[in-house]
C-alpha cells in the first residue's frame, strides 16, 4: 500500500531541509499539499546531541512545519555514499509515497555528505521509475527534482518568496535545540 505524497524533501541530516529549504516547504504544507521529509541519516556523528535528541528534534520540526510524515533512514552519517544498498533504500521511500516533486541539496556544496545525499536522490528518482527493479512497492518515477541551494552561491532557476513562513521557519529550525 502507498501513502501518496505530494512532495518528498530530502535532507542528508535533521535539520538540511529546515536550514536550507524550510520556507518552500512551509508554503508547500500551508497550500494543503501533502508534504514529507527524509533524512539520510540520524545525523549521529555532530558534535552536538545524541541520534535520540536529533530524533525527537526532527519530529518536534516536522510538526511544527506541518508535515504530513517524516523519516530517518539509516545510512551512515559523514559517510554517505552513491552505492546500490543507498540507492535501493532511497529508491523504496520514492515507491512508497510516489511524490509529483522531490526536492533534494545543491551538489555543489562543502559537506560531502550533501553533495552525495544530491546524487544519491537524483540517481534513485530515475531508478525508482525501473520496472525490473524490484521493491515492495511498483515502479514510479517522480516527475521534477527540485535542489535547493546550501551556502555556496549558484544561479537559481526560480525564487519563491518565503518571507510570510519566516516565523513558523524559525520555529522549526530552534526546535533542534541541541544544534542552535
Amino acid at each position: 500500500m502507498t501513502e501518496q505524497l505530494d512532495i518528498l524533501a530530502f535532507g542528508a541530516h535533521p535539520d538540511d531541509v529546515e536550514l536550507m529549504a524550510g520556507g518552500t516547504i512551509i508554503k508547500l504544507a500551508r497550500s494543503g499539499y501533502r508534504v514529507g521529509m527524509i533524512s539520510l541519516t540520524q545525523g549521529e556523528m555532530g558534535t552536538r546531541g545524541t541520534p535520540q535528541q536529533r530524533a525527537e528534534e526532527f519530529a518536534a520540526s516536522a510538526d511544527i512545519m506541518g508535515l504530513s510524515m517524516h523519516k530517518m533512514l539509516d545510512i551512515e552519517d559523514g559517510f554517505v555514499e552513491v552505492n546500490r544498498e543507498n540507492k535501493l533504500k532511497v529508491i523504496a521511500e520514492i515507491r512508497q509515497y510516489q511524490p509529483a516533486l522531490v526536492f533534494a541539496p545543491y551538489w555543489e556544496t562543502r559537506h560531502p555528505d550533501h553533495a552525495q545525499c544530491s546524487h544519491l536522490v537524483r540517481e534513485s528518482v530515475f531508478l525508482a521509475g525501473l520496472k525490473k527493479i524490484k521493491t515492495e512497492h511498483p515502479h514510479f518515477r517522480p516527475q521534477k527534482v527540485v535542489y535547493y541551494c546550501e551556502h555556496y552561491l549558484f544561479k537559481p532557476s526560480f525564487i519563491v518568496d518565503t518571507s510570510d513562513t519566516f516565523e513558523q521557519r524559525m520555529r522549526a529550525i530552534k526546535a533542534y535545540k541541541s544544534q542552535v
